[in-house]
């Protein structure tokens, strides 16, 4: 199975007035480690130790070499080009990172949120469901149901830091089903679209600030 991270980088907005609450932009001009609402493809053996389910990690993610090996893709790609995608059973990651704009640097997350449950304009009716991801062992009778969201929360007074790159990484899992039951055939071509939002805060000192963005990912049925 392959394994895929969405990079998401925000900006010091400045002041109040000039802020806009959103991860910056896709620039193809931008270096290959710091393109953002990119998909970097994920080689092998990263993080070493895996995580056995959803949560924080706690390991750098190389993104300069990752994006040489293999092209970072848009996640909202200019028409004509491809959408990112992925197969059941894949793994999905999220990184979201401080640029060069910020002095001094964020120094704890107050929160990063991954929440499913968008329509997508298509095939999104009765026998549809929120997200491809699934509750684990630990969660009773609620196991194998739709995960419709991932978090990490700081509680209050706590402190999370960021790693040495200034960024957070939230590991959500891999995708496990397009269809209740585990089923995979309700969309064509057993290709789902699933819309989420990813909402992140961050403290500068006393200063707390917030981004959002609303990625997509197709999902196809495994080729196992």
């Amino acid at each position: 199975m392959s394994a895929y991270l969405l990079n998401l980088i925000f900006a010091n907005p400045g002041n109040a007035s000039s802020a806009t609450g959103l991860f910056n932009d896709y620039s193809a001009t931008a270096p290959v480690g710091a393109q953002s609402k990119a998909w970097y493809t994920i080689p092998a053996g990263w993080p070493n130790p895996g995580l056995p389910g959803p949560g924080q990690v706690n390991q750098l993610a190389n993104l300069t070499t990752w994006g040489q090996s293999v092209a970072p893709i848009p996640d909202k790609p200019a028409s004509g080009q491809q959408d990112f995608g992925c197969l059941l059973g894949d793994s999905i990651y999220i990184r979201v990172a401080a640029d060069s704009s910020w002095n001094p640097m964020p120094n704890n997350l107050d929160g990063l949120v991954a929440a499913f449950g968008r329509p997508n304009g298509n095939h999104h009716d009765g026998d549809s469901i929120a997200s491809p991801f699934g509750l684990g062992t630990r969660t009773g009778g609620g196991q194998n149901s739709p995960s419709s969201y991932s978090a990490l929360v700081t509680p209050a007074n706590g402190v999370n830091a960021p790693l040495s790159d200034n960024s957070w990484i939230l590991y959500l899992g891999a995708t496990y089903q397009n269809a209740p039951g585990r089923g995979g055939s309700r969309c064509p071509g057993g290709k789902c679209t699933y819309s989420f939002i990813v909402g992140a805060g961050f403290w500068q000192g006393p200063n707390l600030y917030t981004y959002g963005h609303d990625p997509k990912i197709i999902v196809g049925p495994s080729n196992k």
